[in-house]
């Protein structure tokens, strides 16, 4: 939602309350008694709140279609539609200018900071296009510059009828028309074609710092604009400056689309190979090529470029060269192919009783049963003394169900979700090397090989695998010499995204370290570190953050490292390797209560569904089915693990491990 620069409001002009949300002051008004305000949510979340004081002068009947399609598509880039009411929308808060108060200050944009805007816009409106949202209604104001990179505001869809008498100001105003299509001057429906001619006339405003089609007059300018005769000024010659000009064409089927011009701006010219599905892609009529238009060929979705690209260009550092890059694992032989175990849909009642598989080096038993959703896949002992032979590390082998010792204590091992692959990885690797390497297994081909993720002064304390079993993400943390002797401080830096099949790994650095230095003595850095973890879409991570009241929240960030999505109110996710539910609906937090409770959410909403008492000395690690928890508790000498529904009460006892208490007992388990 916009954040406008705030207009002169008296005492009445403050509403007090607007649905659930409390009116802090007005911040514009504009026709048909639309008014914009800050507010605060129930939580004390600042939002911005479009009040419509008629709602049939401006608004949709029925906001829910438009509301779903844009909560259902990766919306990147954009101030997020956080709540729908009769008669208000209510979206975030995004603190920073918007694009004509930056030009006002500082004048206009020019060189990478341009392109940068550029970027970012053009890939919010290809998301919102994606999501079904035909017009988007771009203008200088909607575009924000926030502290995480700009942002494009969509307030929702809404009836502007100029010629209507409900409409209350000049509907001749230059600054009305000037980020309209020719098109809607002739009085046609808009369309994205008509978002893409308003981009590129808010494009060249921050880079000339003027209106490219002001003519002096209101006939003149709208004669300039009936003609699409831009004015682009200044305006440096170029690639950006040849995508401008064909989207400032006056036919409508001659402009690129949204997609077209991302991979424009980005150089991008080779054939895709990640295709997003088509549940996400919302039906749209293909434009007519305009002779000689400089275009790029795109075979296959642009959804690759969306999920990297959104927020600005990308902060990642690949760790090899293009020409050091190795290919992608081939199959043994014509038709190979990898069959992950069957495993039973939706949540199962009750619970399968489980046979004992007796674990090696005398750890201790596991109850299986071949209806489980789950699987043991890897296993670590660590007690902490100096004696190994009291510690271990042991994975799977998905085809035989044997476990099979992997290294010493501080091996780190887990397998990917379809049992695939293994991956295994020194958390010590610093007494040998000062690169980090992981290794992989590919259970298929019997192919062993590394691929390098960190080099010094980076570090990491584990990793996560994507659910599409084709990715991991690895935490990068920074260590940092305190003031006093001995005294160090760990940070979170970044992540790594190691793509399994193509032997790369990219490394994104983010702000989360400025984030816990900044929340100062409040904030223990060595007991707050956050790590990355998929989402289960598998084109985007999450993490805890330190929220502005210094609480903890989640994070989404595109693999640019760009935050897409925060849940301030939800506490700090938990779980070693998964945090969501096996449908991806539902994740799990901590931290979320008065008292030591299990909160569950949903993905979608972040609205809760569940508040579990904690269990004394147990360690919430996973998600069994839908509706139970895998956990570990401590007891008598023994940690064990056990499903546990969401009432606290142990459904089945999965494992039972023989260590000292004091021990560190990591138990992964897989799906496949």
């Amino acid at each position: 939602m916009s954040t406008p620069t705030p207009a002169d409001a008296t005492a009445s002009e403050n509403p007090g309350r607007i649905g659930p949300y409390r009116v802090v002051k007005r911040l514009s008004a504009s026709c048909c008694s639309v008014a914009t305000y800050l507010a605060e949510s129930p939580s004390g979340e600042r939002v911005v709140v479009r009040h419509y004081a008629d709602p049939p002068a401006r608004r949709p009947a029925d906001p829910s279609s438009w509301l779903d399609r844009l909560r259902q598509a990766s919306t990147v880039g954009t101030a997020h539609v956080l709540d729908v009411g009769p008669d208000y929308v209510a979206g975030e808060h995004v603190d920073g200018p918007a694009l004509p108060t930056e030009i006002q200050n500082r004048g206009p944009i020019s060189g990478a900071a341009l392109q940068r805007l550029a970027i970012a816009t053009v890939t919010a409106l290809a998301a919102l296009h994606r999501a079904g949202i035909d017009h988007v209604g771009i203008r200088p104001s909607r575009v924000l510059l926030g502290p995480d990179g700009p942002r494009l505001a969509y307030p929702g869809p809404e009836h502007h009828d100029m010629s209507s008498s409900a409409h209350e100001t000049n509907p001749l105003s230059a600054g009305a028309l000037s980020w309209r299509a020719p098109e809607e001057l002739e009085g046609h429906r808009p369309g994205p074609p008509a978002d893409l001619f308003a981009w590129a006339a808010v494009m060249a405003y921050a880079a000339t710092g003027r209106d490219p089609f002001d003519a002096g007059s209101i006939t003149a300018t709208i004669k300039r604009l009936s003609n699409a005769a831009a004015n682009l000024g200044a305006l440096e010659e170029g690639a950006l400056r040849d995508l401008l000009t064909d989207c400032l064409v006056r036919e409508p089927d001659q402009r690129p689309s949204a997609e077209d011009a991302l991979l424009r701006l980005i150089g991008h010219s080779h054939v895709l190979e990640t295709a997003v599905p088509d549940s996400v892609v919302a039906p749209r009529a293909a434009a007519r090529p305009r002779s000689g238009l400089r275009r790029v060929v795109l075979p296959l979705a642009a959804g690759l470029v969306l999920a990297l690209v959104a927020g600005g260009v990308s902060a990642a550092v690949t760790l090899r060269t293009a020409g050091d890059r190795r290919p992608a694992t081939a199959p043994t032989s014509a038709g190979a192919s990898w069959t992950p175990r069957a495993v039973p849909s939706g949540p199962l009642s009750p619970l399968p009783r489980g046979t004992a598989v007796t674990l090696p080096g005398g750890l201790g038993t596991v109850y299986e049963d071949p209806a489980d959703p789950v699987r043991l896949g890897s296993i670590r002992v660590n007690d902490g003394s100096k004696d190994e032979s009291s510690s271990a590390s042991y994975a799977r082998d998905p085809k035989t169900g044997a476990f099979e010792e992997v290294g010493l204590p501080n091996t780190l091992a887990e397998l990917s979700p379809d049992g695939r692959w293994l991956a295994t990885l020194d958390s010590l690797f610093l007494a040998t090397s000062n690169q980090l390497d992981v290794a992989f297994t590919d259970h298929l081909t019997g192919a062993r090989f590394t691929v390098p993720a960190l080099r010094l002064p980076y570090v990491t304390f584990g990793f996560a695998w994507s659910r599409q079993s084709d990715s991991v993400v690895i935490t990068a943390v920074k260590q940092e010499k305190g003031k006093g002797k001995d005294t160090n401080t760990v940070y979170a830096a970044g992540f790594v995204i190691i793509d399994v099949r193509a032997r790369t790994s990219v490394f994104v650095p983010t702000s989360d370290a400025e984030e816990v230095k900044s929340a100062g003595s409040a904030i223990d850095p060595n007991s707050f570190l956050p790590l990355y973890r998929w989402a289960p879409d598998g084109r985007s991570v999450a993490a805890r953050y330190v929220t502005a009241n210094l609480t903890q929240g989640l994070r989404f960030r595109d693999l640019s490292g760009q935050p897409i999505r925060l849940m301030h109110w939800v506490g700090s996710p938990t779980g070693n390797g998964d945090w969501f539910s096996p449908s991806g609906e539902l994740f799990a937090t901590s931290g979320c209560g008065q008292t030591p409770v299990i909160c569950v959410w949903r993905t979608a909403t972040g609205q809760r569904v569940a508040t579990i008492p904690a269990t004394g000395g147990g360690s919430l690690i996973g998600w069994y089915d839908e509706r139970h928890f895998i956990e570990v508790s401590r007891e008598d000498g023994v940690h064990r693990v056990v499903a546990r529904d969401f009432a606290g009460k142990v459904a089945r006892v999965l494992a039972e491990v023989r260590a000292p208490a004091s021990a560190l007992v990591d138990v992964r388990y897989t799906r496949g």
